[in-house]
């Protein structure tokens, strides 16, 4: 595959997206508000004593007050409590830390003053370094609170964040039946270590497994295991997933060929930056070359012998060998990775697969659009 075809079929398949502004794509932890949220069985580096990052996506469904993440009995600042990083029911985000032993009333309390809106993603972090003295919450990367004494005007240099027996709960802090979080959570992480803010930055929009400091990982593809090590969550209650963003759309027929197998192209991946979409070819006939076919909407030409061209106008063609050998055993499939690129896109494909069996020489497939808002 040359380089300007590359950029080419990635500026008529894909375009950028930001969680933070029209949402992205891919699966989120799903939670309905009433019952619906995730349990992580407490370990030490969830809960460095000396230094700690929060960091997670939220997407409210409604101002529900909420824990986006916490670990204590969330009963008063004295008791079995290290941190609660909140969405409020007034939209706003609010982190508590506490410190010292059980029976000490000392705590951090910062609140946001703008709110973060209801139907879209955003991306909230909170971070307290001892050694500097300070704690910082950042929505969307940007710090919006810094404070450097506790609530009761003491210093924060050289506390140490309060070592709870509880678990981490992601979506809510039991036993309350005020902080089921109504909404969706993604790539939500714990660090052992104060990130900066350019480090929240260069990651906060890409799914980590492994990095430095990085203590849990929880991608919620499908499940809650912790990509970074050995804390994977039980969902509790209803809880679930959800699939967001642009999806690919099959639509029309295509035609047979050899053993009237007929050609199923798909198209997966997320479409967003730096991650991976790829077009596939199924049940063609092995060892033969197929065309593929890039448009800008939805065709219905009749082409004869069964056969319909679903894109149009056609604005690129491919050439694509198929491997396996015999009727419906050929494949083939064209990874691609998404680079930043204008929006509001729409594009088509189709594929035909030289075939003798059909007399028009081809088998069509059916076709996929894919709407980029």
């Amino acid at each position: 595959m040359t380089r300007a075809f590359a950029t080419t079929i990635v500026l008529l398949l894909t375009a950028e997206l930001c969680r933070g502004d029209v949402g992205s794509c891919g699966e989120a932890l799903a939670l309905d508000g009433n019952g619906d949220f995730v349990v992580v069985p407490g370990a030490p580096n969830l809960q460095n004593a000396t230094a700690i990052t929060l960091e997670a996506w939220i997407h409210p469904t409604s101002m529900q007050n909420g824990r986006i993440l916490s670990k204590g009995d969330g009963v008063r600042a004295t008791t079995d409590r290290s941190y609660d990083l909140t969405y409020r029911g007034n939209g706003t985000v609010e982190l508590w830390i506490f410190f010292g032993p059980q029976g000490q009333d000392k705590a951090v309390v910062l609140e946001t003053s703008e709110t973060i809106p209801v139907g879209s993603w955003t991306h909230v972090a909170a971070v307290f370094d001892s050694s500097a003295g300070l704690a910082v919450l950042y929505i969307n990367g940007v710090p919006k609170v810094t404070k450097s004494t506790s609530a009761d005007g003491g210093s924060l240099g050289g506390l140490q964040v309060r070592q709870s027996t509880r678990p981490v709960t992601i979506g809510h802090t039991p036993p309350w039946n005020t902080t089921f979080v109504h909404g969706w959570i993604d790539e939500a992480r714990i660090w052992s270590i104060a990130r900066s803010q350019a480090e929240i930055m260069q990651t906060m929009e890409k799914e980590l497994d492994n990095a430095p400091g990085l203590s849990a990982a929880w991608h919620f593809n499908g499940d809650g295991t912790d990509a970074a090590g050995a804390h994977d969550g039980a969902l509790q209650g209803h809880a679930g997933f959800v699939t967001y963003g642009p999806q690919a759309v099959s639509y029309g027929q295509g035609c047979p060929g050899s053993g009237g197998f007929v050609p199923d192209l798909q198209l997966s991946g997320c479409p967003a930056p730096g991650k991976s979409i790829e077009l596939t070819i199924t049940d063609g006939l092995g060892g033969a070359p197929a065309l593929l076919l890039v448009g800008q909407a939805q065709g219905s030409v009749d082409v004869g012998a069964g056969c319909t061209l679903l894109v149009v106008p056609v604005t690129l063609t491919l050439t694509l060998p198929l491997s396996g050998s015999g009727a419906g055993l050929g494949s083939a499939s064209l990874p691609i990775t998404v680079p930043s690129v204008a929006s509001g896109v729409t594009a088509t494909a189709q594929a035909f697969v030289i075939d003798p069996a059909n007399r028009i020489g081809a088998a069509g497939s059916n076709g996929v659009q894919l709407d980029i808002p």
